[in-house]
């Protein structure tokens, strides 16, 4: 998204960080990472395979407070042009 929208998105979100106090470098390169993905382990009981889940790193999400803020009100305008 290029353009006078984006702009005015990027500036609406500054604005609403601006207000509630907050830094806009807060979270800037900071990232962090869920354990929400199983990862199947192998165990061998009696001669017997027993495939269980172990907990496992997954998704990386940006901890940057004003990005979030942009990503979302980005994602609300394309919801509402849709309709």
């Amino acid at each position: 998204m290029n353009g006078r929208k984006a702009r005015e998105l990027r500036r609406m979100a500054t604005t609403m960080l601006e207000k509630l106090g907050t830094p806009l470098g807060k979270g800037y390169n900071e990232y962090n990472q869920a354990m929400n993905r199983y990862e199947l382990v192998k165990d061998v009981v009696n001669g017997v395979n027993v495939v269980k889940p172990e907990k496992a790193p997954g998704t990386i999400t940006c901890a940057w407070e004003w990005r979030n803020t942009y990503q979302t009100l980005k994602k609300n305008y394309k919801l509402r042009r849709r309709r």
